[in-house]
């Protein structure tokens, strides 16, 4: 017994999610004429959009409880009836309409639509009239219904059909039933209407592509990424945003920059696209960055010697040379050549360019056992290609030992770091398009090496 009784629940539980609303329209005249008027009257729901829609007694009830929806098209005039009322159909749901009604002949053919604008028209000359001009509707479904061919016996439309449903693709604000608009048919009774209304279980958006950091400081990481894309012309309403598994913010852009981070510090960011009707894509994840915010402590000098300078955090520069460790350097070309060292001792990052620069590139390497930067060897040069160079807009890093671990920084010609990227793969695009024409150096950190090299954006 206790089986039978949780089967029986779970049957009720089926269908009570299965459909999570019903509507059900009766046809039935109750007015102080003992006859009903020739079209519709008072009637509380129902309105006439055409002709002279009127109501109809069968059986011996006595109770006017159809309505006639009736067709003249002499000498290819299209007349009929048709009648409408306010019901909201709704984006993210989806609808069943049945309709029980009678046949004067075989076969009537019935459209149903959802419409906005439709306006009352009574008409008490008792005929048909030619339809009105919707422009703002959309046809639910046709039903070229089967009555058996017997007149005035009961039978079922469905729209759009009786195992499917229609979604909207916007919002509707009435329900409109008509004989056809296009072709020639006969008159039908209607007796009752139901309307199903259940959630439309869509999928899921695409999830966010190419996230990516944009821009960091020592308390902040900028992020991008491309738009999401949902089902049944549904649009998205926004993204949410998470910082290590926890809800950062939303917003409906595709950027965005979070505040109040810790310097030097990495951050599992992921962001999710959500729709209109809820639904929430798969979380697309990077690790994102902080910086080293650094005081801008410019020193000029002939010659500093980096390995003895007492403020490791800040941007020195410097004329004719750099001394980084006991036994290694960087000299200038000429007079006119200064050197720009960022050192940071939290991070530990460390950028060494020219400016103004006459060489397109310097290069590297990071020996840690004895914490000390050497130049490298001129083959390396040929590991790590950027291009094109000057760009505009997007720029291209190949480097042919890509492991995964390769990270790239953009700085400009003050040292200042103004974008962190990790490399995706053994060809990466970059946008820069919207950073400033001038100068900058690109650095790229690998397992072996520390790539330096000058870019120009115009």
């Amino acid at each position: 017994m206790k089986k039978i009784l949780f089967i029986l629940l779970c049957v009720v539980c089926y269908f009570c999610s299965a459909f999570s609303q019903m509507y059900l329209y009766e046809f039935c005249y109750s007015g102080p004429d003992p006859i009903p008027p020739c079209y519709i009257k008072d009637d509380p729901k129902w309105k006439i959009s055409h002709g002279s829609p009127r109501y109809v007694a069968y059986a011996t009830s006595g109770l006017y409880n159809n309505v006639e929806l009736a067709t003249n098209y002499p000498n290819q005039t299209r007349q009929a009836e048709g009648i409408f009322t306010s019901f909201t159909f709704k984006k993210c749901y989806k609808y069943r309409i049945e309709i029980r009604l009678r046949a004067s002949h075989d076969m009537p053919d019935i459209e149903v639509y959802a419409a906005n604008g439709l306006t009352e028209k009574i008409n008490e000359k008792c005929n048909t009239a030619v339809p009105p001009t919707v422009s703002d509707k959309k046809l639910i479904g046709w039903d070229h219904a089967s009555c058996n061919s017997i007149p005035y016996q009961m039978c079922t439309s469905y729209f759009p059909s009786q195992n499917s449903y229609w979604s909207p693709d916007k919002e509707y604000s009435q329900l409109w039933i008509t004989p056809s608009l296009t072709l020639d048919t006969t008159s039908f009774f209607i007796s009752k209407i139901i309307i199903y209304e259940e959630w439309a279980q869509y999928a899921p958006p695409s999830a966010p592509q190419n996230l990516r950091q944009t821009y960091a400081t020592g308390t902040t990481i900028s992020i991008a990424w491309d738009r999401s894309t949902a089902a049944n012309g549904i649009k998205i309403a926004r993204y949410n945003v998470y910082g290590n598994g926890i809800f950062w913010m939303s917003l409906t852009g595709t950027s965005c920059t979070i505040h109040g981070l810790k310097q030097c510090t990495k951050y599992t960011v992921g962001v999710e696209a959500v729709d209109e009707c809820g639904n929430v894509s798969s979380r697309t994840s990077i690790i994102g960055e902080t910086t080293e915010d650094l005081p801008l402590d410019t020193i000029l000098q002939n010659t500093i010697n980096l390995s003895s300078y007492p403020n490791k955090n800040c941007i020195i520069q410097a004329k004719n040379s750099i001394t980084l460790m006991p036994g290694f350097s960087v000299k200038a070309n000429d007079a006119q050549e200064y050197f720009h060292a960022r050192i940071s001792s939290g991070c530990g990052d460390i950028l060494l360019s020219a400016s103004p620069p006459d060489a397109e590139n310097l290069y590297f390497a990071e020996d840690t056992t004895e914490n000390s930067l050497s130049i490298l060897p001129s083959p390396a040069e040929k590991e790590l290609l950027i291009y094109p160079n000057p760009t505009d807009a997007t720029i291209t890093i190949e480097y042919l030992h890509f492991t995964g671990n390769e990270k790239m920084f953009l700085y400009d010609i003050t040292g200042k770091p103004i974008l962190h990227y990790k490399l995706l793969g053994i060809i990466s695009h970059i946008d820069v398009s919207f950073f400033s024409s001038g100068i900058y150096f690109i650095k790229v950190i690998t397992q072996d090496n520390v790539f330096v090299k000058k870019l120009i954006k115009i």
